[in-house]
């Protein structure tokens, strides 16, 4: 199980390092991640919500997203 977590973390942030080439969002330089408060983003299905909570995280270097 151990093992399995590793894999998962390991490849996932592969995937989102390949995030760095891609283009950003405009809406994007209107958040701020140091927020207090949640935001909401909601838009239809396969729109990119996804790509655009996980692009800001390629900017720094330790960071963790995980996809279950």
């Amino acid at each position: 199980m151990k093992d399995t977590l590793k894999q998962i973390i390991n490849d996932q942030r592969n995937e989102n390092i390949l995030l760095k080439n891609s283009i950003e969002p405009d809406i994007l330089n209107e958040v701020s991640i140091n927020l207090l408060y949640a935001i909401i983003i909601s838009r239809i299905r396969r729109s990119g919500k996804s790509t655009l909570l996980q692009q800001p995280l390629t900017k720094f270097p330790d960071f963790y997203y995980f996809n279950f």
